[in-house]
């Protein structure tokens, strides 16, 4: 039933971790993200975005939807977590523990650990470090 309503809603099952229902999904909490953290080890896709923000940040809001967009682009090959620092549950010790001193801050897991970051509202090196990961899925 909960894979059906997923499925109806648009969404698909991704990993043993969670059913996909948003392009881009909101972190829950921090055993939430370290489990989508180490689905990429163990199932496909093995590519994930965290993306890190908070509700007043500018250029955060400006990436959102290009965001929403690559999710879409990359739909299947690479899955998407925004953390929001001051808003999500955990999200600021999570935003402590992963060092974030800048937002947006957009860290790329491959196979369970993390293999690229890129600071700032550049979209060009969002791009080609996802692109450069996801290659050949």
């Amino acid at each position: 039933p909960a894979a059906a309503s997923a499925a109806a809603a648009g969404g698909h099952r991704r990993g043993p971790w969670r059913h996909r229902l948003r392009a881009v999904e909101p972190c829950k909490n921090e055993a939430f993200l370290d489990d989508a953290i180490a689905a990429t080890g163990t199932s496909d896709p093995n590519v994930l975005v965290v993306g890190f923000s908070t509700t007043w940040c500018g250029p955060c809001k400006l990436m959102d939807p290009k965001v929403k967009k690559l999710s879409e682009t990359f739909e299947g090959r690479v899955n998407f977590i925004k953390v929001m620092g001051d808003k999500d549950e955990d999200g600021l010790k999570i935003m402590k523990r992963e060092g974030v001193r800048t937002v947006p801050l957009y860290q790329i897991y491959k196979d369970g650990v993390k293999v690229d970051e890129v600071a700032g509202a550049d979209m060009e090196a969002l791009t080609r470090n996802i692109e450069k990961h996801a290659a050949g899925r």
